[in-house]
């Protein structure tokens, strides 16, 4: 998971935020795939035909990324900076997954690798696996007495 909303309230600044967050989930879905796994991005898929901005196609788009959720071995978050750093719908994403007991890999930004030849990006991805899972078993920790999930 990734965020999709941008955080300010600058409309001008809200389009660069929405461009930014849409090409982190399409980077952390390259890399995945990259990796051998199969992602799932729900909103880079559901904003194509529901609309954010609309609650309740909101709640649907949330919903039906939950049940992939459901179905997913574990759950990358791209764009990690603390628990502050998750939005609503991650928040969800991760009350979810705790409950399931899934495992969480969280990704700083320095996962990306630009510039970096293609032929090296698997390896040096590798490498950030591991620290990721890391990272996610330290959230799963904070986590606790965080809000739960709730149907």
């Amino acid at each position: 998971c990734s965020r999709y909303r941008p955080k300010s309230a600058d409309p001008e600044r809200q389009k660069t935020e929405l461009k930014q967050n849409m090409e982190r989930a399409k980077q952390g879905s390259y890399f995945a795939a990259l990796l051998g796994f199969a992602p799932l991005c729900p909103h880079l898929f559901m904003t194509q035909s529901l609309r954010d901005e609309v609650w309740w196609q909101r709640e649907l788009g949330m919903k039906i990324g939950l049940e992939w959720l459901k179905l997913s071995s574990e759950v990358w978050i791209f764009g990690y900076e603390g628990l502050d750093s998750l939005s609503e719908g991650m928040r969800r994403e991760v009350a979810l997954a705790v409950a399931m007991g899934k495992p969480i890999r969280a990704f700083s930004e320095d996962y990306q690798l630009e510039g970096t030849p293609v032929n090296q990006q698997k390896d040096k991805f590798y490498e950030k696996l591991e620290e990721a899972l890391h990272v996610g078993d330290e959230l799963k920790n904070q986590w606790k007495g965080e809000e739960e999930y709730e149907e």
